[in-house]
């Protein structure tokens, strides 16, 4: 199978893999995980010095973020005896992306009393962002800002990170517009 190095999101590529020396002309499918991508593909088959069949299929397909990690697999086999042994090749696509970021927040109380509330910022991406930084109308804090704690970014999985905004005693008219 190949392909080239470098994947990113939304790009369009083709991966090719062959199969050689079968009688009859072997058939070529592919799956990323568990779905069948074959309709994507291209054969074609020629008949090789030895009299034997070869095939090489090709794949075009726009990469998507959510097939990251996902195997990337061709499976070759002949078409009158598909179930009893077929050959097969894989890769694992490392699709690079950018980030896509969520804010949550949650209150913080002591004896039912509102004292804070807790702002998260989640990074989903491709490599991962390692940092993360929160801002007031543009401006980059930091723990000495006023009634606020900033935590490190912490990543989470291969491609999540996320860090946390701790304001103390908010008011209602603080304004800041925050931003991570």
């Amino acid at each position: 199978m190949t392909t080239a190095d470098d994947l990113h999101d939304g790009i369009e590529i083709n991966v090719s893999c062959r199969a050689i020396n079968g009688y009859p002309a072997p058939l070529i499918h592919w799956y990323i995980g568990s779905r069948n991508v074959t309709h994507d593909s291209s054969l074609k088959t020629s008949v090789n010095g030895a009299d034997w069949y070869d095939a090489e299929s090709i794949l075009t397909l726009i990469l998507k973020r959510i097939d990251h990690g996902k195997p990337l697999l061709c499976r070759a086999f002949q078409p009158t005896t598909p179930s009893l042994r077929s050959l097969k090749d894989s890769m694992v696509l490392n699709i690079s992306y950018h980030p896509v970021v969520s804010v949550s927040s949650r209150r913080l109380t002591s004896n039912e009393v509102r004292t804070g509330i807790v702002l998260t910022c989640t990074s989903d991406a491709n490599p991962p962002a390692f940092i993360l930084q929160w801002s007031c109308n543009g401006t980059k804090l930091s723990n000495e800002y006023r009634n606020i704690t900033l935590s490190e970014t912490i990543q989470e999985g291969e491609t999540l990170t996320s860090s946390e905004m701790e304001i103390r005693n908010p008011q209602s008219e603080d304004p800041c517009d925050y931003n991570a």
